[in-house]
């Protein structure tokens, strides 16, 4: 498979993703650079998205609130 295609996550230059792909597997070895290059570049796929889409709100983690004591202490 041509790493051609990745080359938008990568910098957008024609041969980016096989030079990142290459330095990752200086770095890390030929197995563990491979898997790196590929979390890379999934991770920077879904930074990238298609422009409409926002991430996911952050969630109240509960709780009552601030300025609220349950346990009466007046």
């Amino acid at each position: 498979m041509p790493l051609s295609k990745y080359n938008a996550q990568f910098g957008g230059k024609p041969g980016a993703a096989a030079k990142a792909k290459s330095a990752m597997q200086d770095s890390y070895g030929a197995d563990k650079g491979e898997q790196v290059f590929y979390a890379t570049k999934n991770k920077k796929k879904k930074q990238q998205g298609n422009g409409d889409s926002k991430p996911a709100p952050k969630r109240s983690r509960g709780g009552m609130g601030v300025g609220m004591n349950p346990g009466g202490g007046y």
